[in-house]
């Protein structure tokens, strides 16, 4: 296993490399992007932050709440991470996945993380 911390100090991303065979456990919500691996899910109980350019040769998954843009030369389709279930109970489930040859940007922290932290700072009533 490779890893390499990027976007430094604050909303810092853990870019993780696989081997064949290796698996890592990661909270809910903790996934922004993936290529080359099938994605299977089970439930078990500055601006946005970084932006960061991402290439895409053949095929890339990528947490809808993460995409900032991407380029017309890429098809995309959106569609759930895992079961229903999963879906409702996690709050999480929807990824877009981008094929063909173009680049994504993505940001490190999520709309509803951001929306949330927004919130936290209104005045209450």
């Amino acid at each position: 296993m490779k890893y390499e911390i990027v976007s430094k100090p604050s909303y810092s991303l853990l870019n993780i490399t696989l081997e064949r065979g290796e698996e890592v456990l990661a909270e809910a919500g903790a996934m922004v992007y993936m290529r080359g691996v099938e994605l299977k899910t089970e439930t078990r109980g500055g601006f946005f932050g970084g932006i960061h350019e991402v290439q895409v040769e053949g095929r890339l998954v990528v947490d809808t709440g993460h995409i900032v843009a991407f380029e017309d030369t890429l098809d995309f389709k959106v569609r759930k991470a895992g079961s229903l279930k999963a879906t409702i109970l996690s709050g999480e489930g929807l990824v877009a996945e981008f094929s063909g040859v173009g680049r994504v940007w993505i940001q490190t922290r999520s709309i509803a993380d951001y929306v949330g932290w927004l919130s936290s700072l209104m005045p209450s009533k």
